[in-house]
């Protein structure tokens, strides 16, 4: 190509805006396109600090990870696996954050939840209440729950104690987020008692199955139970093979829009 561009061939066919003619403009008037590019750099950087004006200085972290920068671009920008987007995108029954507060968007994740929140960002505790004891929330929706070794005690009722935990159960096909919810001197940990959909993982000894956890970005070992959304990635054990096209399992509500089937058939081609 550089040679085709120091000697151009012979033009065949009238072009305004011939590239070898641009090519030879460019090397008669010594065109350095990284001296250009250093001062577009300079120029769309002045005024703003944060930005690095040299392009061949590398900053502290430009060496992480991709999967990082990944994350990191995700809550910059807001926009990644969070209730919020998944809710939007069909994948979740509901837009709320575990911790019961609001929905739960990129901002929410790292500013505003009592679980996830960067520790400066996170909101205080709330102040124990005067006279000691723990007011009982409200139930869950598409659930209920007892309070341990307080069987009559209510919704706004104010438990005396310094412990008081509740035993959550669900409707199925909804599971607890957390069976057990624990309020220590008047502050409840882990937010509100909560209950989502789940799909059941049956175990076919032919299939092993990873699961997607989303603020990991990795498969790591499922159990049994799954939330709404969950992503399962199912490869066939050695000596067998997938029946169809490799996919992703994902539970829509309560059900898997697929289940992997895997053959003992070597004429298959194996995952």
């Amino acid at each position: 190509m550089h040679q085709e561009f120091t000697n151009p061939p012979m033009a065949r066919l009238k072009s305004r805006r011939s590239v070898y003619a641009a090519a030879a403009t460019l090397t008669q008037s010594s065109f350095d396109v990284q001296q250009l590019w250093k001062q577009e750099w300079k120029r769309q950087a002045d005024g703003t600090p944060a930005v690095n004006t040299d392009p061949t200085i590398m900053y502290k972290g430009t060496d992480l990870p991709r999967k990082l920068w990944c994350r990191l671009n995700r809550l910059r920008t807001g926009h990644g696996r969070c209730n919020f987007f998944r809710h939007k995108w069909g994948w979740s029954d509901s837009a709320l954050c575990d911790c019961g507060i609001e929905d739960q968007t990129m901002e929410h994740i790292i500013q505003r939840c009592p679980l996830r929140a960067y520790s400066e960002r996170r909101p205080p505790p709330p102040l124990p209440l005067p006279g000691g004891g723990c007011v009982l929330p409200g139930y869950p929706v598409h659930g209920e729950y007892r309070v341990a070794d307080h069987a009559r005690a209510r919704p706004g009722d104010r438990v005396a104690g310094d412990n008081v935990v509740l035993l959550v159960t669900c409707d199925e096909p909804y599971r607890a987020v957390d069976p057990y919810v624990i309020c220590v001197e008047g502050r409840w940990r882990h937010g509100p008692p909560n209950c989502l959909r789940h799909c059941k993982l049956t175990f076919d000894p032919t299939v092993e199955y990873r699961c997607l956890k989303a603020f990991k970005d990795e498969f790591l070992a499922c159990a049994t139970w799954q939330p709404d959304g969950a992503v399962v990635a199912a490869a066939c054990r050695p000596g067998h093979a997938h029946r169809g096209p490799f996919r992703y399992m994902r539970c829509r509500g309560d059900v898997w829009d697929h289940v992997v089937s895997c053959v003992p058939n070597a004429n298959f081609t194996t995952s």
